[in-house]
């Protein structure tokens, strides 16, 4: 395929090669690309010399479309010029018995016969259409108002080995899929057109093929979605919002789902916007631009709910695949294809970071600056002073009383700090049936008096960054308690 694109760009600035046109012609024809094959080769019958081959490719063109009366009329115009050609008339025969005009293609293998009496297909191919003549003549006289099916109805079928359509036994091509199943006077007429042939499916099982898997994955969305809220506003415990994972997992549903949702309309608006701005030499076709922008966008979102750090593959999937389908399938050129995939995927992801902090800029009424927060983000999931167990530190002090001076210092994000949520305090005591006093005090006095009657509490308040607090674990002389504190803000001890 790529071939082809090569050659199409070439006749793009050299229409006048002709020997490249016919080139073009024969790859389109084997690759089934019937249409596209026609546009060439009417170009070569208006502009070129007379070649026999152009002729033949053109009525077999036109018959592969079921264009027959045109086909014929190619076919006889070809005879005009080169009235000794016996294959000219081998192909009008087929054309012939397509249209049903049987009597006619008999008296054509008849002059094939006279100069050919040894032909090989001749006796084979006048017994098959005497059996033709015959069903139909069957046919219309058992259906009322003289109306036939198919004269090759009632005869014995066999499988196409390609597509699998049932076929008449002495077919030489499948009605279906074009696939010689025999001498073929239509099939490819060079060896280096046979082995240009591919196996191909077509658009519309293509199109099933990719409507089904967005369908898919959008069923997946919808659950995923539900399932996000309902944990959201759920019942269940509190628990700390120690790393960034847990923020992006409990935190933010409705930006989350606002930029999911906005994906998937604008995908396909953004891609038909890079596939024009790159100016193909021709049009694209709209559906397959909006199928792959649907493919993606769903493909984005249902990635959006991999556990972190897999939620990667939300970015790295889609631009995969869409490199793969707009360089294989959109026939640009190259540098064209990869210049769209560049630009469009620039613009869905920018598009997608300005939705989010939009929407996290509501919520939380202030304004971010998206760059410096993803930068600081991406920093503070990097930083050694998190240490080995991220947003988990204990407190300095054992022996009962004890206090600890306490600065929770910024994570480098305003939108990180401000979605960090409530600091948990965990306290801990080693012996059953002994009273512990936890307190946490800031510059304004006390914020949390708590006794501590059992093992283990936690307590929730939420710390403000660049803040010195103090914190007291009191209790007997002689007893021990630790506090372990987490979260996203790490918290830094003074002497």
């Amino acid at each position: 395929m790529t071939e082809i694109w090569d050659m199409a760009d070439h006749l793009e600035h050299h229409p006048e090669d002709h020997e490249a046109r016919w080139k073009m012609a024969k790859r389109l024809y084997a690759a089934w690309e019937y249409d596209q094959a026609l546009e060439h080769l009417l170009i070569l019958e208006r502009e070129w010399e007379p070649r026999l081959n152009v002729g033949r490719y053109l009525a077999a063109t036109l018959y592969r479309l079921g264009r027959n009366d045109e086909a014929l009329k190619a076919l006889e115009t070809a005879l005009d010029r080169w009235p000794e050609e016996t294959t000219l008339r081998e192909q009008m025969t087929r054309v012939l018995e397509g249209m049903g005009e049987y009597d006619r293609a008999g008296e054509v293998w008849g002059e094939i016969l006279e100069r050919q009496p040894d032909h090989p297909l001749g006796k084979k191919a006048l017994a098959r259409i005497a059996r033709r003549k015959k069903a139909k003549a069957d046919t219309d006289g058992k259906r009322p108002g003289g109306m036939a099916k198919s004269p090759g109805f009632f005869a014995t079928t066999k499988p196409c080995a390609h597509c699998g359509a049932a076929n008449v036994e002495d077919a030489v091509a499948c009605w279906q899929c074009g696939e010689p199943m025999g001498s073929d006077p239509f099939a490819a007429f060079d060896a280096a057109t046979r082995q240009s042939r591919t196996v191909s499916v077509s658009p519309e099982t293509v199109s099933l093929i990719v409507v089904a898997a967005i369908a898919l994955m959008a069923l997946a969305g919808v659950f995923l979605t539900l399932r996000m809220i309902g944990v959201a506003g759920g019942t269940q415990e509190e628990a700390p919002i120690r790393t960034v994972a847990d923020l992006y997992a409990r935190q933010i549903p409705a930006s989350r789902i606002l930029v999911g949702i906005s994906m998937v309309i604008l995908w396909p608006l953004i891609l038909h916007l890079a596939v024009w701005a790159v100016r193909p030499a021709r049009p694209v076709p709209g559906i397959l631009i909006n199928l792959t922008g649907l493919l993606m966008g769903t493909m984005a979102y249902m990635d959006s709910f991999f556990p972190y750090p897999m939620t990667a593959l939300a970015v790295l999937m889609p631009a995969l695949l869409s490199l793969i389908i707009i360089v294989a399938v959109f026939r640009l050129r190259v540098e064209k294809a990869v210049l769209a995939w560049a630009l469009h995927l620039f613009l869905v992801y920018l598009m997608g970071i300005l939705l989010f902090f939009t929407a996290e800029a509501y919520q939380l009424g202030e304004v971010f600056r998206p760059l410096k927060e993803l930068r600081a983000v991406a920093a503070y999931t990097r930083d050694p002073a998190r240490g080995l167990e991220p947003g988990m530190s204990q407190l300095p002090g054992s022996s009962l009383p004890w206090e600890q001076r306490v600065v929770w210092r910024s994570t480098g994000s305003e939108w990180l700090d401000r979605r960090s949520g409530a600091t948990a305090f965990l306290v801990l005591s080693d012996t059953d049936g002994v009273q512990l006093k936890f307190q946490i005090y800031d510059a304004s006095g006390a914020r949390v008096f708590d006794y501590v009657n059992e093992r283990q509490l936690t307590r929730f308040f939420e710390v403000t960054a660049d803040t010195e607090y103090r914190i007291v674990l009191d209790g007997p002389e002689g007893q021990s308690g630790q506090v372990i504190v987490q979260g996203l803000l790490i918290p830094e001890f003074l002497e």
